[in-house]
């Protein structure tokens, strides 16, 4: 089952959204949040879905940063049209991700290296089921972060496999990170 949530602004209710129990019900298989204003912190979290969820498309969120809970396991996941977030949080954690899609989140400058969810603790592999990544139209972005000399031994693999990487319409981004599959890059 998909579900498609829109209309979500500063008025939408906690209430509303935590009696929506949508972490409750595990016949979703796919959410689709849309924005059209700035939503409080508390209903983005009331609006977490349930742990068995596949697919989750994020557009038009306006906010700081992202709920804790979008670090949950997905097999797909679109951010489309973001404002004011200046960075991804720690995707590379999510064990069943196959498929991350980003268009356009107009204040991420940087991308640094907790978006692969390195921890410095040993961690062995970093998104190890993603297949695509895809960025369009993050027209502010400058750098992606490469890991240091010190963590290559800690991160075994980074996206292992990986089979494409699209980076388009993103004409301020100066270099991809070297540990990235060289095969992926189209």
């Amino acid at each position: 089952m998909s579900i498609i949530i829109d209309n979500l602004n500063e008025e939408s209710d906690v209430i509303e959204a935590q009696n929506a129990a949508l972490k409750n019900k595990n016949g979703i298989r796919s959410l689709r949040l849309q924005f059209r204003g700035e939503v409080r912190m508390d209903v983005m979290e009331a609006l977490q879905p349930p742990p068995n969820l596949l697919g989750l498309v994020f557009e038009g969120y306006i906010g700081i940063e992202f709920p804790r809970w979008i670090t949950m396991s997905f097999n797909k996941l679109k951010v489309f049209k973001v404002s004011h977030c200046s960075s991804l949080p720690p995707l590379g954690n999510l064990q069943s991700l196959e498929e991350l899609y980003i268009w356009s989140i107009e204040n991420m400058k940087y991308l640094g290296r907790e978006f692969l969810g390195i921890t410095g603790d040993g961690r062995a592999i970093a998104f190890p089921k993603l297949k695509s990544l895809k960025f369009y139209s993050c027209e502010e972005w400058t750098e992606w972060e490469d890991i240091r000399v010190e963590e290559e031994e800690d991160v075994v693999s980074i996206m292992p496999c990986l089979q494409d990487l699209v980076v388009s319409e993103c004409p301020n981004l100066k270099a991809l990170p070297h540990r990235l599959p060289q095969d992926a890059i189209g």
